[in-house]
């Protein structure tokens, strides 16, 4: 049996394995391109590093796949086990994985937001960054809405006539996120086909909403696109139509998004962002800020010179 088939198995008894690494997900967002480095102690896995396998041109790339916020290593640690223990087991850990990793020409993952020891990362060559997001954890909604400073937009916006929906088609929140990019002058990154196969795997595991704000004519003015695991709900893409901005419709899904997760009993993760506008916004929620990390190496002149000379290639590495 190999590494990713034992990992399957591994996944389907492990509660508390994230979303983003779980193997079907891995499936859906690399098409199947992905590997696992495993630790086993007495027959059981206790450490797993799963990762995507890609090529482009002659380089050998293991990137963040799409729609994944964040990968890294999983460690289920021993139980009673002491921080300065933890320390040093989480430093065997990772050497014993990143020993099994092929070498590639470059090398990126973000971490779990709960993931905070960088330095066998550093030991190991990796280079670091600090990302942000921002985590609604262990509250009620009564909690939640005494420190919401956006208050006085949600109630303007249920004052509005906007009717908050559950939809199941894919191309309404498509559509939006489409052309809120196209207002900045870009290009949403991710074609509906790998979308729609994400979307599938998530309804089939019912992992995952989507929020919809309607007018009084029944127009979609906003959508969230939101999935969830056994620990936290995630805010994974969001769009709106201009010309109801001042309605505050995504402040309205956004606040119900809350309340949903609260009463699922989950925490709810913004997923961040350091766009300063968007930071603004999640923090409004009452939200804490978790730092992010995020790791990497570049092992090829030829792409530390493109990562220099080019935003594009900067922007994935």
């Amino acid at each position: 049996m190999d590494n990713k088939q034992r990992y399957i198995e591994f996944a389907q008894r492990e509660k508390n394995l994230p979303i983003f690494i779980q193997p079907w997900w891995l499936d859906a967002v690399t098409r199947g391109q992905w590997d696992v480095a495993l630790v086993e102690k007495g027959g059981e896995i206790v450490a797993a590093w799963p990762y995507q396998l890609q090529k482009k041109m002659f380089f050998r790339l293991s990137l963040m796949p799409p729609m994944t916020q964040r990968m890294g290593v999983y460690i289920k640690y021993p139980q009673g086990q002491k921080y300065y223990r933890r320390l040093a087991y989480e430093k065997e850990m990772i050497f014993a994985l990143y020993e099994q990793l092929p070498r590639f020409h470059a090398f990126t993952q973000n971490l779990d937001y709960r993931y905070t020891n960088m330095l066998p990362f550093y030991w190991l060559g990796f280079e670091t960054r600090v990302r942000y997001t921002y985590v609604i954890e262990s509250q009620t909604v009564e909690q939640v809405y005494d420190s919401l400073e956006q208050k006085r937009k949600v109630k303007k916006a249920q004052s509005s006539g906007l009717v908050v929906k559950h939809v199941d088609d894919m191309r309404i929140i498509y559509n939006l996120v489409s052309n809120t990019f196209e207002r900045k002058g870009s290009k949403f990154p991710y074609d509906f086909s790998l979308l729609q196969q994400l979307d599938q795997e998530l309804v089939r595991r019912n992992r995952r909403v989507i929020l919809t704000a309607q007018d009084n004519v029944h127009n979609t003015v906003a959508a969230l696109y939101l999935v969830w695991d056994d620990r936290s709900m995630y805010y994974i893409l969001g769009g709106f139509e201009p010309s109801y901005n001042q309605t505050y419709a995504s402040t309205l899904l956004m606040w119900q998004a809350i309340k949903m997760a609260m009463g699922m009993g989950l925490d709810f993760d913004f997923e961040g962002s350091m766009n300063q506008g968007i930071e603004r916004f999640f923090r409004g929620f009452g939200a804490q800020q978790r730092q992010i990390f995020n790791i990497y190496y570049i092992d090829s002149k030829a792409l530390c010179l493109m990562r220099c000379l080019l935003p594009k290639v900067r922007r994935i590495i």
